[in-house]
């Protein structure tokens, strides 16, 4: 019932922010998608490949949707890059400094298909907005928390905002 409700409300802001438009066929398969992976966080601490690949090949299959077709796989790319570029080296770095794991691989994956949705500058917002709260959820009950969820909440504000 959880995941009902936050479809709803995902697609409710979706279809608030953009009516009917080329842009909510592109953002309501992506609520599924972050809805499905954030509960899946939560339950198995496990964000599914097969959900980030079927985002990503329904990206690329919508962007023949958008007016401008090359703008639009080239902000795709790039939003991907730079969530690539920005986040792949990070869990290199800190397990090597402090000998811990970090980020988790299907929580890159997940934030570089954001990119890929959002273009870059959304993207960083939606980076920002699920750092912030992840932190926010670690620190009311003072231990780890799959980030998931934090990432599926800041997609969505970088996707509406």
């Amino acid at each position: 019932m959880e995941q009902l409700t936050v479809i709803v409300l995902f697609i409710a802001g979706i279809l608030i922010r953009y009516g009917l438009s080329a842009d909510t066929a592109l953002f309501i398969p992506l609520s599924f998608i972050l809805v499905y992976c954030a509960f899946a966080d939560l339950d198995r601490r496990v964000i599914p490949d097969e959900a980030l690949k079927a985002g990503m090949i329904y990206r690329m299959l919508a962007v023949p949707l958008s007016e401008a077709m090359f703008s639009d796989l080239m902000r795709a790319f790039a939003g991907a890059a730079v969530m690539a570029v920005i986040l792949i080296p990070i869990p290199v770095m800190y397990e090597r400094i402090r000998h811990r794991r970090s980020i988790g691989g299907g929580d890159i994956k997940l934030l570089v298909l954001a990119g890929a949705y959002l273009g870059a500058w959304n993207a960083l917002a939606a980076l920002f907005a699920a750092c912030i709260l992840a932190l926010l959820f670690s620190f009311r009950d003072g231990r780890t928390f799959p980030w998931g969820p934090a990432i599926a909440a800041g997609v969505f504000f970088g996707a509406v905002k």
